[in-house]
């Protein structure tokens, strides 16, 4: 520990009252910081032709937006990102301690051995980052260079009891709560979204969202939000809009009246319903700006629904 903090330039720091533990903590999340950064470029330096016109196909959006989103792309190959992580001077336990390496022990006693397998092969990556554009957290979407049915988004593995090589400072957080302070000091209001993409196609139009990428917002993950918000404004005048997708089935309308009941009556709750075309079932925030739409005519939706007073 004492050494690893002279790595990093912590020792003078450690001998004024940093303890041991605390040191070795901070070169640990200082490592892990680059290793996801190098992760990172390697996921986009794989970005080709053939991945930004899928990207463009799905979601709508461009090479520039894709890369000023940060996307990228881990190739189907069991260890590229592995040898990659190698080649620039990490160590194995640092690699697989990402979670974005799954490790596989075969065999038992002196026939034990270990394999190591990238996590994400031939998904595009969808990075969760910071107010500096610093990648904490991935995640991957399925398409066609996908080689194993493995479900339509794969995430970084987190630290548990099954998975104790991982970090214990890899985790994931709520998407765009690491940006929305810098939103919120230009914009007094905030969209709770559903899917990544739909958040990142807000975040291209400089709207203030944050997404649990599921269909409803954990009372944890709404405090995390609540308690940014507290922040800027403690008299509760930021609205809150929830917008998630419109569909036949209600499923979204659902999830986004259950995340409007979890949020304390102090607040102002506005539903946004985005709308169905004739011959639509399913509409999602993502889809509704590729279709050619503009903060202009969301801001347009959300004014209409405050004045409806769709409040919980």
């Amino acid at each position: 520990q004492r050494e690893a903090a002279r790595v990093v330039g912590l020792l003078a720091e450690l001998e004024q009252g940093i303890t041991p533990t605390t040191a070795a903590n901070l070169f640990q999340q200082d490592r892990l910081k680059q290793l996801l950064a190098e992760s990172q470029h390697y996921f986009q330096k794989n970005l080709e032709n053939g991945q930004y016109a899928w990207i463009y196909k799905k979601w709508g959006f461009t090479k520039d937006q894709a890369d000023k989103l940060g996307l990228g792309y881990a190739p189907p190959v069991e260890r590229g990102l592995f040898t990659y992580l190698k080649s620039v001077g990490f160590s194995i336990d640092e690699i697989i301690s990402t979670g974005l390496i799954s490790v596989i022990p075969r065999g038992s006693g002196i026939e034990l051995s270990i394999l190591y397998y990238d996590l994400l092969q031939g998904r595009i990556t969808l990075p969760y980052r910071t107010i500096k554009n610093e990648p904490i957290y991935f995640t991957g979407r399925e398409t066609p260079w996908v080689t194993r049915d493995e479900g339509k988004y794969k995430k970084q593995i987190i630290h548990s009891d099954k998975h104790q090589h991982v970090s214990k400072f890899i985790f994931q957080p709520l998407y765009g709560k690491h940006t929305l302070e810098q939103w919120l000091a230009r914009d007094s209001f905030i969209v709770l979204s559903e899917g990544i993409t739909d958040a990142m196609s807000l975040e291209l139009w400089e709207i203030p969202t944050v997404s649990p990428v599921t269909t409803n917002f954990s009372s944890s993950q709404l405090k995390e939000c609540l308690d940014i918000l507290e922040k800027f404004d403690a008299t509760h005048m930021v609205p809150i809009y929830i917008c998630f997708d419109e569909e036949d089935s209600y499923a979204g309308l659902k999830g986004a009246i259950n995340t409007a009941e979890l949020i304390p009556d102090n607040w102002d709750v506005y539903l946004v319903r985005l709308p169905l075309l004739e011959g639509q079932s399913k509409l999602d925030i993502n889809e509704y700006f590729a279709s050619g739409k503009t903060r202009e005519d969301f801001m347009e939706l959300a004014v209409w629904a405050q004045s409806k007073q769709l409040q919980h």
